[in-house]
């Protein structure tokens, strides 16, 4: 998992072959029942479903290639269906809602992924599918292809499409494709499965006011967040867009500000940074220290795969990390 984080190409080859000297997951001697006397009742493969998906992920790194994923939910969706699964159902939104955040997002979700599930079970076997769909569809977004997106739910998580944080995804990629009628259709099926008064309803009402140039009026509806949730980053990151575009980009910067150096363990994250450090390039003329500092909070609180190239800092301006380099 570090040499992903890294994701410096000799680490990640490094990482590579150590996946590859476990063996296959299927292999006999990686199955609890060739060991029935250290597990008793125990079936299905010992190395967690984990290796899979980071030799997807660093193989991806490597090449900017999905087909690696899309092979691997292909094996998962075989899998299931070989153990009687008929149609899956919608159980796993983790990485969704990472989709809709925006934030800084991990290959897979850990909680899930170390948890004892039987291999024999076609239900763990479209889990682990919608787990590998959701880590393409996030990749889809991160390189700005709303349509591959657009395409990836329709065809590999349809059973999601009455969730309203799959619905509200739906809404903003068809803001990217610039399709502004389409994603005021979806909005009106937002509100049915969420509710026209919903905290989600209202940030993607304000997506669609942001995408008129109604600024006033979305920012209207991104304080209505904030009276239900003063810390909702997606919400704080609009609502000091708009104050941007409606000349107060000061109330902009305390907005980002308090939220980020108030609650740095919660609120940090990249596009919020990134956001606060270019607002700091257009107001001041203390630009570069004040984003020094903006560095320093994120060396004590962000994680290790944090990106300090959204500081904006000048190109020899940034600190070592707080970590001793990896090498193989």
């Amino acid at each position: 998992m570090l040499k992903l984080i890294v994701r410096n190409h000799a680490l990640l080859q490094y990482a590579l072959n150590a996946i590859a000297e476990m063996g296959r997951s299927d292999a006999k001697t990686n199955q609890f029942e060739t060991f029935p006397d250290l597990y008793p009742g125990r079936r299905g493969s010992m190395l967690p479903f984990m290796a899979r998906t980071m030799e997807c992920e660093a193989n991806y790194i490597l090449s900017k290639d999905l087909t690696f994923f899309f092979s691997l939910h292909a094996e998962c969706m075989q899998r299931a269906r070989q153990l009687g699964g008929k149609t899956p159902t919608a159980s796993v939104l983790a990485n969704a809602e990472r989709v809709f955040d925006m934030g800084s997002i991990l290959p897979e979700d850990a909680q899930s992924l170390f948890s004892d599930l039987d291999d024999s079970k076609a239900e763990v076997w479209f889990q682990r599918a919608d787990e590998v769909a959701f880590s393409i569809l996030t990749r889809q977004v991160q390189i700005r292809e709303p349509l591959l997106g657009l395409q990836t739910i329709s065809e590999l998580l349809p059973h999601y499409v009455e969730n309203p944080v799959v619905v509200g995804i739906i809404l903003r990629l068809y803001l990217l494709v610039g399709d502004v009628k389409a994603a005021r259709r979806t909005h009106i099926r937002l509100e049915e499965v969420a509710g026209p008064d919903s905290i989600i309803a209202n940030i993607h009402r304000g997506f669609l006011f942001v995408a008129d140039a109604e600024y006033q009026k979305a920012l209207s509806q991104f304080e209505k967040v904030l009276a239900k949730e003063p810390y909702n980053m997606s919400a704080l990151n609009n609502a000091a867009i708009c104050h941007t575009f409606l000349r107060d980009a000061q109330k902009a910067v305390s907005f980002l500000e308090d939220a980020l150096f108030s609650k740095p363990e919660s609120n940090l994250n990249e596009t919020s940074v990134f956001n606060l450090c270019t607002l700091y390039e257009l107001l001041s003329d203390k630009a570069l220290d004040r984003r020094r500092k903006v560095l320093q909070l994120v060396l004590d609180h962000a994680p290790d795969h944090f990106n300090l190239l959204s500081l904006r800092l000048p190109t020899g301006q940034l600190a070592p990390t707080n970590h001793p380099p990896i090498v193989p």
